[in-house]
């Protein structure tokens, strides 16, 4: 698997210093004690796989307020939902896809520049 790392300087009075701004994970991201991920999503997901089907598992009120922020705002990809649960966990959903088919033969709004 390959990362890419982001390095960030940051100075200090006497000299630089670079800190890690995103780092590779091994294993289940649920489970890291981090307190921010990142991951990217269509907006209206259905959450029903992979990574989003974990975070809709254990953190359910977050994926409906992700929904209702989706509703309202009609979010485009490249912008982001943020989100913050009562443990201290930040979830950070990148839209970075198109939005999924309407599971409901709607159509789902998406905001037009």
């Amino acid at each position: 698997m390959t990362s890419i790392i982001s390095k960030v300087k940051i100075y200090s009075e006497h000299r630089p210093k670079l800190y890690s701004m995103i780092k590779a994970v091994k294993g289940d991201i649920m489970l890291s004690d981090d307190a921010v991920f990142v991951h990217s999503v269509p907006p209206m997901d259905h959450f029903d796989s992979g990574l989003a089907l974990s975070i809709r598992d254990q953190y359910p009120e977050m994926v409906k307020e992700f929904r209702h922020h989706c509703r309202v705002h009609h979010p485009s990809p490249g912008e982001i939902f943020n989100w913050i649960g009562k443990d201290g966990k930040q979830i950070v959903s990148l839209m970075a896809q198109e939005p999924p088919p309407s599971s409901h033969g709607h159509a789902i709004p998406v905001k037009r520049p």
